[in-house]
């Protein structure tokens, strides 16, 4: 199931700058909500699930139609996933280190 989703954020990634070009506030918004959604499930999956979620972030803060409280919206997802991936990764080096 998490290809599945990793390939459909892949795949959302790459229509993004297409379907930002005359994307009202309230699809920024919908598409904002997807993100939220997605962070928690890029810990479970990975790096894999990462990327694309930057790279829609990216999109969306160069596309000129996000607002400034959505540019808020964006840096706190971005802000969360890497600190989910900062804290896993943290917890992955000290488990290598053992007791």
């Amino acid at each position: 199931m998490s290809a599945i989703i990793v390939q459909i954020l892949q795949l959302l990634a790459t229509f993004l700058p297409r379907i930002i070009a005359g994307a009202s506030a309230a699809e920024v918004t919908n598409i904002i909500g997807i993100i939220e959604q997605a962070v928690p499930l890029a810990v479970d999956v990975g790096e894999a699930l990462a990327q694309p979620i930057r790279n829609m972030i990216t999109a969306l803060r160069s596309s000129g139609v996000v607002t400034p409280a959505q540019l808020d919206q964006l840096d706190t997802q971005e802000a969360a996933l890497d600190a989910a991936f900062d804290t896993a990764t943290a917890a992955a080096t000290a488990q290598d280190a053992g007791p």
